[in-house]
């Protein structure tokens, strides 16, 4: 483990928002910078798209920001297409927004990603649904959502 990492893993350790996290019994022993991705291809005019991201089964993950991209199926070109999209944690049955919400105001821009206010924890295993509509009369639009954040690696407190 370099210093780097070195440094992380102790922000993670001692962080007022993982603490609340932290399993029974468990230590954090490791955080990894990881992203999860979704795409849809061919999103009608006016139509909708829908995928699912399977969040690993040895660490929980820690959403910190989204970042998106459209472009034109055909041709690959980047796209201004208007969505809204909506995400749920199908573990918990929990949505990010109340609505659907403009893409453009949760996603970022011009590839800048879009912090959250705060971190959003997803369990080991569970399922985020991407549901999306494009409001724009373009049709053959393909969509890439991705969620960024760090995986969180439990191991054993022998500690007593």
């Amino acid at each position: 483990m370099n210093e780097f990492q070195r440094r992380g893993l102790d922000l993670a350790q001692n962080s007022l928002f993982l603490a609340s996290y932290i399993k029974a019994n468990s230590d954090i022993v490791g955080a990894d910078s990881f992203g999860y991705g979704g795409q849809m291809d061919n999103i009608a005019a006016n139509g909708v798209g829908s995928t699912s991201i399977n969040i690993l089964a040895d660490s929980y993950f820690v959403c910190t920001y989204i970042s998106a991209a459209a472009w034109i199926t055909a041709t690959g070109a980047a796209s201004a297409a208007n969505f809204t999209i909506q995400i749920t944690d199908k573990g918990t049955g929990k949505t990010f927004y109340n609505i659907p919400t403009l893409l453009s105001l949760v996603a970022g821009s011009a590839g800048f990603p879009f912090f959250l206010a705060a971190p959003r924890l997803i369990a080991p295993q569970t399922i985020i649904q991407l549901d999306v509509t494009n409001l724009t009369a373009t049709a053959g639009i393909s969509l890439q959502v991705t969620l960024q954040g760090a995986r969180i690696f439990y191991g054993s407190n022998s500690g007593g």
